[in-house]
């Protein structure tokens, strides 16, 4: 487009413009409300007003025939220029001359325009939100101080920006509502929409209400699913007391065990002699009491322990193995199989041994792989 067409354009928009704007102002001082040069053909055809509308007519003529050759040809000669623009001053002129009574109309439509922009957008929630989650996580960090301090802080905060939001939103609708009352009194027609309040997206409270329920569930289930404070000092000593606890235990208990073991074989030898120099009657004859295994015989329930304490054999074998099993015991590393291999030798013996061969044979075989584990340290040996 050359600078020639560019200027003709720009003309026809300014005479446009400027008449637009007389017209507009005259309809408004007479109470008939029209904001855009588009509503200006129906505000024309208005009755009452085509007295003064036939006396511009010319000018008009002269202004719609700049604007339709600056559209048509994109060209407008000098005298064109000066003949529009002398119709245009003529508009104005007259128009200003002519106006009503109502030039309020035009204060208070802009008075409601500003009030209408200064309408307040929802608040958001994003900020309180990610707040009251940092305190949820602090909680679940056993931080409870600053947990509580930072919910309270985000629905304190929350609480203020709603306030803030339906305060403004009802001092806007009073100065509306008032404007309009005005605005009432001075209008005859309206033709344009008049500037109104916005509708409001969502319900603002009944979303700070959700956002609010929901950082209360997050924070309340994070403090309960917290897990259980430790001190750094306890944290890092527990492990350690309780390892050496449990192996100061098992030295205990072999020590023990050994110590009863050794005691129990220097009696049953003893007895042993005695039985050998006593009367063979009175050998058949001794209680069970005399007979000594590494189990308390009075309490001997299962048929293998009944038969074991009524032969001293079998209860010197039984106090050997015993000796043998805290040999092995003090031997291993993993006490957890070793106990586990020796219950189940224990109850193989108790369902299946009820005669003394079976109970002969057990103790031989168990005392072979009991005296393999001492050696190798292996509690799976078999």
């Amino acid at each position: 487009m050359s600078k020639r067409e560019q200027a003709a354009l720009e003309f026809a928009a300014q005479v446009r413009s400027r008449t637009g704007d007389a017209l507009i102002r005259y309809f408004m001082s007479h109470g008939v409300y029209v904001r855009q040069y588009d509503h200006l053909p129906d505000a024309t055809a208005l009755e009452g007003h085509q007295r003064f509308l036939a006396s511009v007519a010319n000018e008009f003529d002269a202004t719609n025939r700049a604007i339709m050759l600056a559209s048509d040809i994109r060209s407008l000669s000098l005298a064109e220029k000066e003949k529009a623009m002398l119709a245009v001053y003529s508009i104005e002129q007259k128009c200003a001359s002519n106006l009503g009574l109502q030039g309020a109309l035009a204060d208070a439509a802009a008075s409601l325009s500003q009030a209408v922009s200064a309408w307040p957008t929802p608040p958001s929630w994003t900020a309180p939100f990610l707040t009251a989650l940092a305190g949820a996580i602090c909680l679940y960090m056993n931080w409870g101080a600053l947990g509580v301090g930072l919910l309270i802080l985000a629905l304190a905060f929350g609480a203020f920006r709603l306030q803030g939001y339906l305060k403004r939103k009802r001092f806007i609708e009073e100065v509306v509502a008032d404007i309009n009352k005005r605005f009432d009194s001075l209008l005859s027609v309206e033709i344009s929409a008049r500037p109104s309040l916005p509708e409001t997206a969502g319900n603002p409270p009944l979303k700070a209400a959700g956002f609010a329920a929901v950082a209360l569930v997050v924070a309340g289930f994070a403090w309960v699913s917290s897990p259980p404070h430790l001190s750094p000092m306890s944290a890092a000593q527990k492990p350690t007391q309780a390892a050496a606890s449990k192996r100061h235990d098992a030295e205990n208990a072999s020590r023990r065990e050994a110590t009863s073991q050794a005691s129990a074989r220097r009696k049953d030898k003893a007895q042993s002699d005695a039985t050998t120099t006593a009367d063979p009657a009175a050998t058949r004859t001794a209680p069970r009491n005399a007979i000594r295994a590494s189990f308390d015989c009075t309490k001997a329930q299962s048929n293998a322990e009944r038969i074991i304490c009524s032969d001293p054999q079998l209860a010197s074998a039984d106090v050997e193995l015993a000796a043998l099993f805290a040999n092995a015991r003090a031997a291993v590393s993993d006490q957890d199989t070793f106990r586990e291999r020796a219950r189940a030798a224990w109850r193989y013996r108790e369902k299946n041994c009820h005669d003394r061969e079976c109970l002969v044979r057990w103790y031989a075989d168990e005392g072979t792989v009991l005296r393999h584990i001492a050696q190798t340290g292996d509690p799976a040996a078999d």
